[in-house]
Formats: C-alpha cells, structure tokens, sequence
C-alpha cells in the first residue's frame, strides 16, 4: 500500500524524536456524547481546546489557541469531508482549515494502492501557494515520493523540491534517504529490529555539505507497558525518555536532555496523556 510523502520513512524519524519530552505537556481526551469528542492540550508554551464532531461523511474540528475566549480570531476550524460517503468517490478526502478572519487553506488527498497523492491551496497573509505532495508504492516494501510548492510566480523546480526513497522488511529494518532543499541536503536513516525488546536507529544529515552529522538512538521494551529510549548525537547531546503506561488509555513520558559538555544542564519534562 503506497504512503503519503509525509509517512514515507516515518518509523525511523519517530524513534529519535518521539518520547522524550523536555516540556510541561498534559493532553486529555475524552468522548462527551453522541461522537462529540473533546481534547484539551497545555503545556508550557501554550494551550488549546479542541471540539471534534463526526457527522456524515465529515469531521468537523474546531480549535481554541489561547488568548481571550471571546476573540473569535483565536478560533481554528478544520472539516474532513470524506468524499466517499459524499460524493462516491473512494479513497479521496478534502480537508478545509483555517483561522477565523485569518489564514485559510484546502488540501485534497487521493489513496491507492499504488500511489497516495494530496494536492492543496493556501492564502497565508495575502500570499497565494499551491503544495502538493505524491507517494508511489512500485515493489512490496519500497516507496519513492516527492514534494513541492507551486506559485503564482510558476518555476518548474518549484513542481519537486525534496524527494524521499525507503525500504523497509516489517520486524527486520528499515531505511530512508531524503534530499531536500532543492537537492542540495541529503539525509539518512535506518532503523534495526532484529535485537531482542529492542530498536535501534540512526540518522545522518549534512552527506552533501561535507560535515556530516550523527544520532543514534535505541529503545528497549522493559515489559508491555514500559520503554526506555536514549537518543544521542555527534555533538554530544543526549535525550531520554521513559514511557509507562499506567493503565489503558493513560500514558506517562518522563524526559530529560543534557550534553556532554556540561553534564550538570539537565533540562527535565514530563507528558500526561489520557484518552
């Protein structure tokens, strides 16, 4: 099944950044009535409430964040509408989103087998961009994709901007090569599950610049409801995180980060998440 360029190498990313949180985070979510789904999210840096109703065909968000609850320029919206159920038309989604007075944006998203393509609009401070992004899924484990952002002032460079390739055997390894800015940065990845509770990955960037640059990162399943995971770079920064599962629904992340250069900086955080 092809992937949507954003999924393509995923796995990977997620296990060097994922669960190891440096912030203040608590999110709840909860299901109020009839569908009626409510998520609060704060933390350190901001907040948010967010209203998710699901009718027919559609999914209708709205999102409160912060400021004065009677400034409606504070309120976001976003609608899924599932063009399936609306419009017989399988596999297709449209997405509208936007900020009350402010911002607005539109993407159409089209799922294969073969390939998983999004095509969309934007108005952002008066500026028009059209962002499209494509997966292809040609052989069993292996997906290419490609992403660019097409303007009122057309260039043909703008049709593919960075380009992403993977491989990936499910339980064995996986691995993900990305060039991006206009192809003149190349990153790396792979990511190893061969050892026994735990996965291994690592990342390379800067291969075109000359100075590349190393993380490395594993975590290990202490039992069903527990993981350890510890993330370190070539410059010596180093990232931790223990995730426990308290019971169903309700997860716990403690974090911390340090470098070797000063050892005594220890920055620590925690994520409640309940569902």
């Amino acid at each position: 099944m092809a992937q949507f360029f954003d999924k393509i190498g995923k796995d990977s990313k997620d296990m060097l950044g994922k669960n190891m949180d440096t912030g203040k985070v608590v999110k709840i979510e909860t299901n109020l009535c009839d569908g009626l789904k409510f998520t609060s999210d704060s933390s350190n840096n901001s907040s948010s409430l967010q209203f998710d109703l699901p009718l027919a065909g559609t999914d209708l968000k709205l999102d409160y964040a912060g400021g004065s609850l009677v400034d409606v320029t504070s309120y976001k919206f976003e609608s899924g509408l599932c063009l399936k159920t609306l419009a017989s038309v399988p596999g297709a989604k449209l997405t509208l989103k936007g900020k009350v007075g402010g911002d607005m944006s539109g993407e159409l998203e089209y799922k294969h087998s073969m390939a998983a393509v999004k095509l969309g609009g934007a108005s952002k401070k008066g500026d028009l961009s059209f962002p499209l992004a494509a997966g292809f899924s040609p052989l069993a484990g292996l997906d290419v994709g490609f992403s660019g952002t097409v303007k009122p002032a057309f260039a043909p460079e703008q049709l593919c901007e960075t380009v992403a390739l993977s491989y990936s055997q499910k339980g064995s390894f996986g691995l993900f090569a990305g060039l991006s800015k206009k192809f003149t940065a190349l990153e790396a990845r792979g990511i190893f599950y061969g050892l026994p509770d735990t996965v291994v990955a690592v990342k390379a960037t800067g291969l075109m610049a000359g100075t590349p640059s190393v993380t490395l990162g594993g975590e290990y399943s202490v039992d069903s409801d527990t993981k350890v995971k510890v993330v370190a770079s070539q410059s010596g920064d180093i990232k931790a995180g223990l995730k426990k599962s308290l019971r169903k629904g309700c997860d716990v992340t403690l974090g911390c980060k340090t470098t070797l250069a000063d050892p005594a900086a220890v920055n620590l955080g925690f994520t409640v998440d309940i569902k």
